[in-house]
C-alpha cells in the first residue's frame, strides 16, 4: 500500500511549455488506458486497497494476477509525497465553510464512517495515514513509530510480515490453475531472502519459470554513476505441489541452469554484461530451488538465499571461461576478480546527451556482505581479498583495485596501471615473486603495452619456467577478453595480450 501515486509536471520559466510538452504524454498515456479499457471483455475496476487484506475483493477468484513487490529498501514514498498530496486533497475535494468535504478519491484523503462517506474525518497527512501500512524497511521510520506509538513500522521484522500476508491473501484469490506473476530487481540477500521466504515457505506457492527482461529506464536518477540493474526478474508462481528435492541433486541442477542461461545470454547478447548477467545466472538457480515443495535436508531460507547466490556467482564465472574457451577453471582469485568486473560494471550517462555509455573509468566498488557471498563461492574471504590487493577499504563499502585511467589513451592506461601496481606493492622487475593470478594479469597488460609481440612472447616464456601462475594471468585475460565491452581499459589490454601471444584470429579467440 503506497497511498495515493501521481505526479505533475509544469515548467515555471515558459507557461506555454505544459500544455505543448507535457499535455500531449498524459492525453496519450489516457487514451491508451482507455482503448486498453473498452476493448476488454472482463470488467475492469481500479481500486484503491491494502495489499495485506484485499478487502474489496472478497470472494472474486483470478486466473492471473500480476505484481511488482516493493523492493526491500524502498524509498519512504508516504513521506516524500506529502507535498503533493496536500495539494492533491485540495484540487480533488470540496469546499464548505472553510471545511474539505469529500468529493473525487474520497477514500484517499478522508476516513469514511459509512459506506456514502457522509460521515468523515479528514486525513490530515498521507504518512501518517498510510506510512504504517507500506511494505517497506526504512530505519528512520522504524525509529520514529517505535518512539511515538510503540508500533513496529519499516523494520525487517515488518516489512517480512506484512509481504509475507500479501502473498497468502494473493493466494486466496488465485484460482487453483492459476498463476501470481512478480516483478523483482534486487542484488541484496536479504531482499531476496524476503521474497523467497513470503513467497515460497510461507505462501506455499512454487517457482515454475523465471526471465530477466529489461525494464528500467537507462536515464533513470537513481541509476547515474552507480551500479545498477536495469533488469528485472519476472517471476512466475503457482501453488504448489509435494514434490521433494534432495539438496545434493538440486544444487547440480540448479548449477547446470545457471551454465545454460548464462552461456544462452553472453551468445545471444540477450542482456548486458555485468551485473544483470549475474541476475540471470541467479534467477535460473532460484527457480530450480523453489521448484520443490520442500528440500532434504531441510535448508533455512537464509541458508538458501546464501546457496543460491554462491551457485549464482559460480555459474557467471564458469558460463564465461566456458565461453572463452579455457580448457582449466579459473583459480579463486581470478574467479573472484572476474566476477566483480562484471557485478560492479556502473552505469554513466552524458549529462548533455542523455546517451548511456556502458563503463566508467572509475573503479567499481561492493558492499562487504556482497564480497562476503563471493567468498562463499571461491573460498576466499574478504580479509584475504584484501591482504591479495584485490580489494581495498573505502569509506563505505570496498574498491576493486584495477586500472583506472584518465581516458583511453595508451599513455593513460600505460600510467594507470604503473600506479596500480606500486599501489599494490608488485615490483615489475621481480615477476616471480608475484602470488596472484591477477598480479600476473595486472603485470602482463602493463608489458604488452611497453614490449614488441617478440619481446612480449619472450617474457611470458621465460615467466613460465618461474612462476607457472603467469598462465593462470594469461587465461584471465582470455576470459575478460571475451565479455568486457570495447571501451573497458582492460579488453584494450588483454586484447593486446592476445595480440602478442598469437591467440586472436580475426578478433575472435583461437
Amino acid at each position: 500500500m503506497r497511498g495515493i501515486a501521481m505526479m505533475w509536471n509544469w515548467a515555471e520559466f515558459k507557461g506555454d511549455v505544459g500544455a505543448t510538452v507535457f499535455l500531449p504524454y498524459t492525453t496519450e498515456g489516457l487514451s491508451y488506458l482507455v482503448s486498453a479499457v473498452s476493448g476488454s471483455p472482463s470488467r475492469v475496476r481500479v481500486l484503491l486497497d491494502d495489499a495485506t487484506t484485499l478487502s474489496k475483493l472478497s470472494g472474486e477468484r483470478f486466473d492471473l494476477i500480476v505484481t511488482d513487490p516493493p523492493y526491500r529498501d524502498d524509498v519512504p514514498y508516504a513521506e516524500l509525497s506529502d507535498f503533493y498530496y496536500v495539494w492533491l486533497k485540495r484540487a480533488l475535494s470540496n469546499v464548505e465553510d472553510s471545511i474539505l468535504k469529500p468529493r473525487f478519491y474520497p477514500e484517499a484523503f478522508f476516513e469514511c464512517i459509512d459506506e456514502r462517506c457522509i460521515s468523515f474525518t479528514e486525513i490530515r497527512t498521507q504518512w501518517e495515514r498510510f506510512a504504517p501500512l507500506e511494505i517497506s524497511v526504512n530505519l528512520g521510520r522504524a525509529e520514529f513509530f517505535r518512539k511515538v506509538s510503540g508500533v513496529d513500522v519499516g523494520s525487517d521484522r515488518d516489512f517480512m510480515e506484512k509481504l509475507s500476508r500479501a502473498f497468502r491473501r494473493m493466494v486466496n484469490l488465485l484460482d487453483d490453475n492459476g498463476v501470481i506473476i512478480t516483478y523483482y530487481a534486487h542484488t541484496d540477500p536479504s531482499a531476496w531472502e524476503a521474497l523467497i521466504e513470503a513467497g515460497w515457505r510461507r505462501a506455499g506457492l512454487r517457482v515454475t519459470a523465471a526471465y530477466v527482461i529489461a525494464t528500467e529506464s537507462e536515464q533513470r536518477v537513481t541509476a547515474r554513476g552507480k551500479v545498477a540493474l536495469d533488469s528485472s526478474v519476472v517471476v512466475v508462481w503457482r501453488k504448489g505441489t509435494g514434490n521433494v528435492g534432495l539438496v545434493h541433486d538440486v544444487e547440480r541442477k540448479a548449477l547446470e541452469e545457471s551454465l545454460r542461461k548464462v552461456g544462452d545470454a553472453i551468445k545471444l547478447r540477450e542482456v548486458s554484461l555485468d551485473i544483470n548477467l549475474f541476475l540471470r545466472s541467479l534467477s535460473a538457480v532460484l527457480s530450480t530451488f523453489t521448484s520443490y515443495s520442500k528440500l532434504v535436508p531441510e535448508v533455512g531460507t537464509n541458508e538458501l538465499v546464501k546457496k543460491a547466490f554462491s551457485l549464482g556467482l559460480k555459474g557467471l564465472v564458469e558460463g564465461v571461461y566456458r565461453y572463452a574457451g579455457l580448457e582449466r577453471p579459473l583459480d579463486p582469485y581470478a574467479s573472484t576478480y572476474l566476477a566483480l568486473k562484471l557485478i560492479t560494471r556502473t552505469i554513466v550517462e552524458d549529462s548533455r546527451s542523455r546517451r548511456r555509455t556502458e563503463v566508467s573509468l572509475k573503479r567499481g566498488r561492493v558492499d562487504r556482505t556482497f564480497a562476503s557471498l563471493l567468498g562463499v563461492f571461491s573460498g576466499v574471504n574478504v580479509d584475504n581479498l584484501i591482504l591479495s590487493k584485490i580489494l581495498a577499504r573505502g569509506k563505505e563499502d570496498l574498491e576493486l583495485l584495477e586500472p583506472e585511467p584518465e581516458s583511453l589513451t595508451e599513455s593513460a592506461i600505460k600510467r594507470a596501471l604503473e600506479v596500480l601496481l606500486q599501489e599494490k606493492g608488485l615490483d615489475p622487475s621481480r615477476p616471480q615473486t608475484f602470488r596472484t593470478s591477477v598480479d600476473f594479469l595486472h603485470y602482463l597488460e602493463l608489458k604488452a603495452i611497453q614490449l614488441t609481440s617478440e619481446q612480449f612472447k619472450k617474457l611470458v616464456e621465460e615467466l613460465q619456467i618461474k612462476n607457472p601462475r603467469v598462465l593462470e594471468g594469461v587465461d584471465l585475460a582470455k576470459a575478460l577478453y571475451s565479455v568486457l565491452p570495447d571501451y573497458d581499459p582492460e579488453k584494450i589490454c588483454c586484447r593486446r595480450i592476445l595480440q602478442h601471444l598469437g591467440l586472436l584470429h580475426f578478433g575472435g579467440l583461437r
